[in-house]
């Protein structure tokens, strides 16, 4: 009786941290990163939700001793226990894979949009100075002619 006591108290926990773990595991398969409006906020909440799955990696660790010890003990369901261990170790490994690609894809969506906002830089900038490139002015006097220079010079740097 009492080791039935124990196997349910045991299966209570592995069920409530399986149901913990696959409601993280769709919160990391949100694919939130496709959209690159508030970026920045998505990095910081999966920052934080990566630090809740590593403050609750103790309590898979504690469950995990917990079977074991009951393995250990010659529990009449250690098969049982034995399944639910490897089920949830499954789980959690999935969450973490998961969890690790969506930092990656966010990481790889906010180099993206720096490399977008350099290229709208670089275009306004080539907007601006091909004015400067297509322009029929040639200067009416040597002051004229020397800015136009100038900034013909300028343009030669930067290419």
């Amino acid at each position: 009786l009492e080791d039935s006591r124990y196997l349910y108290q045991f299966l209570r926990k592995v069920y409530d941290i399986k149901s913990w773990v696959k409601e993280k595991t769709q919160v990391a398969l949100d694919e939130s990163y496709y959209d690159l409006s508030n970026l920045q906020n998505k990095i910081q909440k999966h920052a934080s939700f990566e630090a809740e799955v590593a403050a609750n990696k103790p309590r898979l660790l504690a469950i995990n001793e917990e079977g074991e010890d009951l393995c250990r003990r010659s529990h009449f369901a250690s098969q049982e226990i034995a399944n639910q261990l490897e089920d949830l170790q499954s789980e959690w490994n999935h969450l973490q894979e998961t969890s690790n690609l969506k930092k990656s894809r966010l990481h790889d969506a906010n180099n993206a949009l720096i490399y977008l906002h350099g290229l709208d830089e670089f275009d306004t900038w080539l907007e601006d100075n091909e004015g400067i490139l297509v322009s029929e002015d040639h200067g009416k006097d040597l002051n004229s002619v020397s800015k136009l220079l100038k900034k013909l010079k300028l343009l030669k740097l930067i290419f």
